[in-house]
């Protein structure tokens, strides 16, 4: 054969070697990823100390996070509701003692990191059972169960399949809005992150007004931590969107219609967005104020520089509701 016909079959040979190599390291690597995910939970499954067990939790979280393959695969081995289960038996101990409080805590925790990023691992959880367990601790006198709760339940209200579950009850509600006021500040931004997805999913805007939650969320923009603002400014948008009340509530509060100006002015396209949604809300009221209802020319400018800025489906949305029934601001924005 030619030369060139022979160096043409080399270089496929090569390939295909070298694809063969690729493929064994795959399947290889796949092959120990569920080896390994059936050790863990048959770990997990084990009546041990809970020292041991703890070790184990705090092993497997450290895996999964930030790996889809590998928590795909704790989670269609069972690691879910072994998790699940581990922490239902340690609360049912009548006093938790340091081993167990560190116990539950990972568990939590655990399932949170299960939850994060993964369909699969969200809708295991709402399975398991083990959002009642989570809501039950928010009112733990424990403050690291508390936050460890918070933040699995935040993790996975982030989740379409929150969409799944049933409405919190009032109990579970009035334990949320007591951890707004708490002197964690970050914890009680994690609280109106799961207020907020309580409004969005279901309608719980009044059950948590009923409970004085608007005014202790407003309080929330005073914080001098952003993430703690934007989970204040992500309730309030939800809280007022569709609801004329307490619309008319935020917009009477002078402080924070100004700290949501100064929002919508500067710092990240995310966080001028979350203004942006809160603003419109309150001046889109039909009865709203004329100097409030004024605050939709200061924001169409900020809105449209947005559409450039953000894929978010939320900005074209506040920039329709800022022009309806407004042609002198359409005309003026062409």
């Amino acid at each position: 054969a030619p030369r060139e016909e022979r160096d043409v079959r080399s270089v496929v040979v090569t390939a295909a070697a070298a694809m063969t190599v690729t493929e064994s390291k795959f399947y290889g690597h796949e092959k120990y990823v569920r080896k390994r995910a059936e050790e863990a939970v048959g770990e997990l499954n084990e009546t041990c100390e809970p020292a041991k067990k703890r070790y184990t939790l705090r092993a497997v979280r450290n895996e999964i996070i930030g790996d889809k393959t590998k928590k795909y695969a704790f989670v269609s081995e069972g690691a879910v509701q072994a998790v699940s289960q581990i922490l239902r038996e340690a609360l049912a101990n009548p006093g938790l003692d340091a081993n167990t409080t560190d116990l539950v805590i990972q568990s939590a925790a655990t399932l949170g990191s299960f939850s994060c990023g993964l369909e699969l691992g969200a809708e295991a959880v709402i399975k398991s059972g083990a959002v009642g367990d989570l809501t039950q601790l928010l009112g733990s006198s424990d403050s690291r169960l508390v936050t460890a709760s918070a933040r699995a339940l935040r993790l996975l209200f982030q989740s379409s399949k929150a969409r799944t579950l049933a409405p919190l009850s009032d109990s579970s509600i009035r334990l949320l809005i007591k951890l707004l006021h708490l002197k964690d500040e970050l914890t009680a931004g994690v609280s109106a992150s799961i207020l907020a997805k309580c409004c969005e999913i279901h309608e719980q805007q009044d059950q948590i007004q009923s409970y004085g939650g608007l005014k202790a969320v407003m309080s929330l923009l005073q914080s001098k931590l952003i993430k703690v603002q934007e989970a204040g400014m992500e309730c309030i948008a939800a809280m007022t969107k569709n609801d004329k009340d307490l619309a008319l509530i935020v917009s009477e509060d002078l402080d924070s219609v100004s700290k949501l100006l100064k929002f919508s002015k500067m710092g990240k396209p995310n966080v001028k967005l979350l203004a942006c949604r809160c603003i419109t809300n309150i001046s889109t009221q039909s009865d709203a104020r004329e100097d409030i209802v004024k605050l939709r020319a200061h924001l169409l400018p900020i809105v449209i520089k947005l559409l450039e800025q953000l894929s978010d489906f939320h900005v074209p949305h506040v920039l329709a509701r800022l022009l309806a029934d407004k042609p002198e601001l359409h005309h003026k924005h062409q």
